[in-house]
């Protein structure tokens, strides 16, 4: 049994018997801690033994939500470890620590310690600068804000991968990954270069220009020709008059027709 086995399996017969104390003290308190929340306390204790930790932590989770008692904090801490949480397990052994009784921490406060101690050596560390940042611009690391003020501070990271970015009203303006191995120590950069905002197209429709109001044909033009027509004609009348006149022959006297003068008096 390597020491790391060891240390799990005191971690797991520590919270069993803490749970029991746990449960005998609220049974004669009257306090109330669901049967939902044991049942979820044994199901969390029965999945560790079997070395399924994802399984154990979300039921340690479920158990502490609905009733946060000693013994399901520390096993929550030892599976929170196992599953690659190592802030997060340091940050449950020191409430363990800081929250249990003389009795729960006799029994398992020397487990707690080792392990914080043995995890704060695990954990890598991130230090942030960010260039252009101004007020209002949101920078997270894993989607979880981070106080402008903690920039340059050495921040505790689990190994691994990791994304972090800063948003300005809404926008992302940059986007930085980095991996990290256990221990790691590392200064991370990031220029905040926001883009200005687009210009927004003017969608709207311009407005309709009003129709003329219909008045009905203006008759002028129409007058106008029909006079001028009418001159027209008049003049060709008054023209071919004219020269008829001009060519009509002189007066030729009294028709005699075929006989001979003095055939007829004229009359």
């Amino acid at each position: 049994m390597t020491a790391m086995t060891r240390v799990l399996a005191l971690a797991i017969a520590l919270s069993v018997a803490l749970g029991a104390t746990d449960a005998r003290a609220q049974s004669g308190s009257g306090a109330s801690l669901t049967g939902a929340a044991r049942d979820l306390f044994r199901e969390g204790v029965q999945a560790a033994e079997a070395g399924r930790w994802e399984d154990a932590r979300a039921a340690f989770e479920r158990s502490y939500e609905l009733a946060p008692r000693d013994a399901t904090l520390l096993n929550l801490a030892v599976a929170l470890g196992q599953t690659g949480r190592l802030v997060a397990a340091i940050e449950a052994y020191r409430r363990f620590l800081a929250r249990a009784d003389d009795a729960a921490r006799a029994q398992g406060g020397a487990h707690a310690r080792d392990a914080v101690a043995a995890l704060e050596a695990r954990i890598a560390h991130v230090s942030l600068t960010v260039r252009g940042l101004e007020e209002g611009d949101v920078v997270a690391l894993d989607e979880v804000p981070i106080a402008h003020a903690a920039m340059g501070l050495d921040l505790p990271v689990d190994p691994g991968a990791h994304v972090v970015t800063i948003t300005r009203d809404g926008r992302e303006c940059a986007r930085r990954a980095l991996e990290l191995s256990e221990s790691a120590r590392r200064d991370l950069e990031v220029v905040a270069t926001c883009p200005p905002p687009p210009v927004e197209p003017d969608l709207s429709l311009p407005p309709t220009p009003a129709e003329p109001e219909d008045r009905g044909e203006d008759p002028a033009p129409w007058i106008a020709l029909g006079v001028g027509a009418g001159v027209a004609v008049i003049a060709g009348i008054v023209i071919a008059a004219v020269v008829l006149t001009s060519q009509a022959p002189a007066d030729p006297g009294p028709f005699m027709g075929n006989l001979g003068p003095g055939s007829f008096p004229a009359p």
